[in-house]
């Protein structure tokens, strides 16, 4: 036999390589699962982003096709609109808008759910972690150039606060964006 393949072994191997390009080509555009530190896996949804209203505020279309506004855990950005008792939008407000634009608007994003901050806030918007395309957090980009805060709210412990804590400290500490300037 020497160098030679028998056919039935290529037809096989071949089969086996198409599975692997098809898989690898192929989007979900259902829920993903995505570990977390705990160690326990969280399920993230994918949506669209229809625009962006502040920093940390997205206005995006779910699966069923419902649009939602999305508030971003575990930050909190500069506002840009402006409140009745103030004329101009807070200081780096707009740059924060705009970084998260720049990151988010137009994208398919994933929102995973955080079990300590629960599904919505006051204002009924849509509490979640948001999973950009490239696999990385929104809240950390925004932490890492200075355009966000950490926000812990009522001293809740949810997913991710040490690395945003970090992240947060590691902004502060190089003076990068409302750090430096405001």
């Amino acid at each position: 036999m020497g160098g030679v393949v028998p056919l039935r072994f290529r037809g096989v191997a071949a089969l086996v390589c198409l599975g692997f390009v098809v898989a690898g080509c192929s989007e979900p555009d259902t829920d993903i699962r995505v570990r977390n530190p705990t160690g326990g896996v969280q399920t993230a949804l994918p949506v669209q982003v229809l625009r962006v209203i502040d920093g940390d505020t997205l206005q995006v279309q779910m699966p069923n096709d419902n649009e939602r506004r999305v508030r971003v855990i575990g930050i909190d950005t500069p506002e840009v609109s402006h409140p009745p008792d103030r004329d101009e939008a807070e200081c780096f407000g707009p740059e924060a808008a705009e970084m998260t634009a720049a990151l988010a608007d137009g994208q398919v994003v994933r929102l995973e759910s955080d079990p300590v901050a629960g599904e919505e806030d006051r204002y009924g918007r849509r509490l979640a972690h948001v999973w950009l395309p490239d696999g990385s957090l929104l809240s950390r980009r925004l932490l890492a150039v200075g355009a966000a805060r950490e926000y812990t709210y009522q001293g809740q412990d949810y997913l991710y606060r040490n690395e945003f804590r970090s992240d947060e400290s590691d902004a502060k500490a190089s003076g990068q964006g409302l750090w430096g300037r405001c």
